[in-house]
């Protein structure tokens, strides 16, 4: 999963986001940082279905306040909550023929999970935020692109996005198809 090539710690990432993938990278990144000082940049070559948006946008926060450059690559589809992720990267690119997916948010519940009123407005207010806060996110990292994507209704459920190769870098989302 980690490996250095020249100055730069490299991480292949092939599954969801969630507590226990999120928990696994940031301890071996922190492992790699105790350990090796040599490296430069951090390279996250990524290929996701998504997961938990709060997961991802913690994984956001956690890689971009790293003290090394993050460069993050598209490596064939990069979808939902993994889209935060990858947005992390001060540098992105995406191999020929990749993709993005933006669609609502959603938070999944157990089949037996009873909710209250105001533990259902609570979620609500919640889902609003972590909408708010992924909304954020895309339009800074995405702000100099050619044509800006405005993706509040996707997220919000109206339908949903897939970005090419070649439209992610009209929209943003990546600086060059390698």
């Amino acid at each position: 999963m980690f490996r250095i090539e020249n100055d730069t710690l490299v991480c292949d990432i092939a599954s969801q986001i969630d507590s226990q993938n999120v928990q696994i990278m940031q301890n071996d990144i922190n492992s790699w940082i105790n350990s090796d000082k040599t490296f430069k940049n951090i390279k996250i070559n990524m290929t996701s279905l998504g997961g938990s948006p709060n997961y991802a946008i913690s994984l956001y926060h956690y890689l971009i306040n790293l003290p090394y450059k993050i460069i993050t690559v598209n490596t064939g589809f990069v979808e939902s909550s993994a889209v935060i992720v990858f947005l992390a990267g001060e540098e992105r690119f995406a191999h020929k023929n990749s993709t993005f997916l933006i669609h609502e948010v959603t938070k999944n519940y157990n089949e037996n999970t009873k909710i209250n009123f105001i533990q259902m407005n609570t979620e609500l207010k919640t889902l609003a935020e972590i909408i708010k806060m992924y909304n954020s996110i895309f339009n800074e990292r995405t702000q100099f692109a050619e044509s800006p994507l405005q993706i509040l209704d996707f997220l919000v459920g109206c339908s949903q996005l897939i970005v090419s190769d070649e439209l992610a870098v009209k929209h943003g989302l990546i600086q060059r198809i390698i």
